[in-house]
């Protein structure tokens, strides 16, 4: 289950967190996953930092997916020392958990299974665990850049029939 709350922190001064409860009846993957508001760019800078609180040591996975363009799903395990918030910093350039492999690409969508086990490199025993998360930070894209075009067509072999435009010979302005 995952909500956003106060900070967990005793005279938290973060404000709103996202929480996540794993259960002991869920599934060994359990966690959850968001859109991303801003694309994450792992091309060539395969890193991403977040803050996570916990006052248990764990280790969980943290995937990127929804990778435009064909880019594959990459996953990778963090490990939290249990000591409060800690920032976390992931390097994507060697994947290879849960069967996926190197970040290469722009993704939309980050995914957080709570229930990794570090000693055995495998989903854990299913447990009661609360994680909090916040502050993500990576490589956003560069906006694409326009650029403003003006056509000249000869309008004397375009036909305008019931169905449309037909422009002659199939070739619009010139242009091969």
């Amino acid at each position: 289950m995952t909500s956003i709350v106060d900070d967990p922190q005793t005279m938290g001064t973060r404000g709103k967190v996202a929480k996540a409860v794993s259960s002991a009846t869920g599934q060994p993957w359990q966690g959850f996953s968001w859109a991303n508001t801003e694309r994450l760019d792992l091309t060539n800078d395969k890193t991403l930092t977040f803050d996570a609180f916990s006052m248990d040591a764990v280790s969980f996975v943290v995937k990127v997916q929804g990778g435009e363009s064909g880019a594959a799903n990459s996953a990778v395990v963090a490990s939290h020392n249990g000591s409060g918030w800690q920032t976390i910093t992931l390097d994507y350039s060697s994947g290879n958990v849960d069967n996926t492999g190197v970040a290469n690409g722009i993704y939309t969508e980050i995914a957080i299974h709570v229930n990794w086990d570090a000693s055995t490199s495998a989903w854990g025993t299913q447990d009661e665990r609360e994680l909090y998360f916040d502050n993500f930070k990576g490589v956003i894209p560069a906006a694409a850049t326009t650029t403003d075009v003006t056509f000249t067509v000869n309008t004397a072999n375009i036909t305008v029939g019931a169905n449309g435009m037909y422009l002659g010979g199939g070739v619009f302005g010139g242009l091969l």
